[in-house]
């Protein structure tokens, strides 16, 4: 009997998380327009970005406590979505540009 074996491959051997879903989250926009100028990228790039290198446990900042806070939309994973919070978002946005600047 024959073998028959199907193999998935990325288009230009890169593959990226093609399911994102849209949510509405509540930021500082001073705080978005510092991280989309800091990294030259759209605020779902740098969300995505921030995210992938963020370990909830590690938030130790103060948060904004802005009252002038936006809707913003992004675009993130079904995982993501579950798994953190607004705060969180922010969070991992305030520990990056931190982190970025040696604070």
């Amino acid at each position: 009997m024959g073998h028959e074996e199907v193999e998935f491959r990325c288009p230009k051997g890169k593959c990226e998380q093609s399911k994102l879903r849209g949510r509405t989250v509540l930021l500082d926009p001073e705080l978005v327009q510092r991280a989309t100028s800091r990294w030259g990228k759209p605020l779902n790039e740098v969300i995505q970005d921030v995210l992938s290198q963020y370990r909830k446990e590690s938030s130790k900042g103060v948060l904004s406590e802005s009252t002038g806070k936006r809707p913003f939309t992004i675009r993130i994973t079904l995982s993501q979505h579950y798994f953190f919070s607004d705060q969180d978002i922010e969070a991992a946005l305030v520990a990056t540009i931190r982190g970025r600047n040696g604070e």
